[in-house]
């Protein structure tokens, strides 16, 4: 009897709609999560992504046969959201004639397209699609232009296939390709408050090809410091080990951009390279004005001491701490950025992961 009973309800759960439609449902959650796992998406980012549609169209589907209400609204959202892309895509339109892209240094593609009526803030980033390579494959990328420059420019670091394709792709250096693409954005928003006088001193660090943001913020401040923004001090503090990064990307035309106008502000920019291959390079550069070229990597206890300090004398409580680069780089950082929030002082942290 107990056999048969067991065998009756196997067969019911086999066949019970709603059990079935539920295990869908459940398997369908289970694998979102285990993809969304940082290593795991980062590692098979483009599997995750095309996952990421399949599995969505298998939850509606699922909430559906399991009579799940809200699956029809979740249908409607996710219309919306569909529809919404679609006119910001339109609306940008315009601009797919004039991206460029060309190769600088031996694995970074510079994308760049005129700004036209697009309006951002310093550090956000778009959502990229070139129909020569896919029309299904949209890419998000932090812009390292800021919102007063008339060109809108990004960096791209060989990290994957379509980064890898997108290399292939470009012109050599100095010889740009035009191709035809679309921007969607620009999405992101600070965790801290940048748009008021809240802050004062900053400290901007980044690594690797993290420069993109925060050089962007950089610029942006300044900027608002001559147009008569109350800021005192920004510490702009890279590592890395690529030299086309100070050869290409950080030419004399962007630091230009870091030069200060009446002593309005104390703007200083340190630039650590740990690979020695390029002490000749820093050797050519080093003590140009206010921008030092170090070899070997920052000393962040002491970045921060000076910090805290110059915040005590003037009487501010609060500095404003934007990081980016590899989440080893962001450890570092939040462990310095408690350790020196002491004695009235507040080192207060907006930071972004970039793995390379």
């Amino acid at each position: 009897m107990a056999w048969v009973t067991l065998g009756l309800s196997a067969n019911h759960w086999y066949h019970a709609r709603g059990i079935v439609s539920g295990y869908m449902i459940g398997g369908v959650l289970t694998t979102f999560v285990i993809f969304s796992i940082e290593p795991i998406r980062r590692k098979f980012w483009e599997f995750f992504m095309k996952l990421h549609w399949l599995l969505i169209c298998c939850m509606l589907v699922s909430c559906i046969i399991h009579e799940v209400g809200a699956g029809i609204l979740a249908i409607g959202y996710f219309a919306l959201d569909v529809i919404c892309r679609i006119y910001t895509i339109k609306k940008y339109s315009y601009l797919s004639a004039s991206i460029e892209i060309e190769r600088v240094g031996d694995s970074v593609v510079k994308i760049s397209m005129h700004r036209q009526n697009i309006t951002f803030k310093g550090g956000q980033y778009f959502f990229i699609m070139i129909p020569k390579m896919s029309y299904f494959q949209w890419h998000p990328f932090s812009a390292f232009s800021a919102p007063h420059e008339e060109q809108l420019v990004f960096y791209v670091k060989q990290s994957g296939d379509w980064t890898e394709a997108l290399f292939q792709l470009a012109g050599k250096q100095g010889k740009p390709v035009n191709v035809r693409g679309y921007i969607d954005g620009p999405y992101g928003s600070h965790s801290i408050s940048l748009d008021r006088d809240k802050y004062q001193h900053f400290l901007c660090i980044s690594g690797g090809i993290g420069i993109t943001p925060i050089f962007s913020l950089v610029k942006q401040l300044n900027f608002q410091v001559r147009e008569g923004r109350l800021v005192q001090n920004i510490h702009f503090i890279w590592v890395g080990r690529d030299k086309s990064v100070i050869e290409n990307i950080l030419d004399e035309t962007q630091l230009k951009q870091l030069e200060v106008e009446d002593n309005k502000i104390t703007l200083r920019s340190y630039l650590h390279f740990t690979n020695s291959k390029v002490s000749n390079v820093i050797k050519q550069k080093q003590n140009q004005g206010n921008i030092k070229y170090i070899l070997g990597r920052p000393d962040f206890s002491a970045y921060f001491e000076n910090m805290h300090k110059i915040a005590k004398q003037s009487q501010t409580n609060l500095v404003a701490v934007l990081v980016c680069g590899p989440q080893s780089l962001i450890f570092e950082v939040e462990n310095h950025a408690s350790k020196y929030s002491k004695d009235g002082i507040r080192f207060d942290i907006h930071q972004e992961v970039f793995e390379l």
